[in-house]
């Protein structure tokens, strides 16, 4: 494990997706999940000990693209990673994501070992 990247903020609405990244992350991070837009962006308001975001999907109550400007509007590209998984948009979704401030992005089906090493590579 990279020892700069050990809190992370999970996005996910699908539950089995939420499952999966527990699975996958659980030995060598803290993952916090959030469902919902809001709520990401109420924890990174409150938390000063994130890390690493990752947005797998669309929230229900904003869109993907939106909530990545939205973090960066508060927190500055470089000071907190960002990864996007890429949803139904492909690859002009992709490309507005980088535009809006993600940092990297990961293409379905996600692997462990692909999402390890984009999380370590940050």
């Amino acid at each position: 494990m990279d020892a700069k990247i050990a809190n992370l903020l999970v996005v996910s609405s699908a539950e089995e997706e939420a499952r999966l990244f527990k699975e996958h992350l659980r030995d060598d991070f803290d993952p916090a999940f959030v469902h919902r837009g809001a709520e990401a962006l109420g924890c990174l308001d409150d938390a000063t000990d994130i890390d690493l975001v990752l947005l797998a999907g669309s929230p229900p109550d904003i869109g993907v693209l939106e909530l990545v400007g939205a973090i960066r509007d508060r927190h500055f590209a470089g000071g907190l990673p960002l990864i996007m998984l890429e949803s139904d948009g492909g690859p002009d979704e992709v490309a507005q994501a980088f535009q809006n401030g993600a940092d990297n992005c990961l293409m379905r089906p996600i692997t462990e070992r692909a999402l390890r090493a984009r999380i370590n590579s940050l």
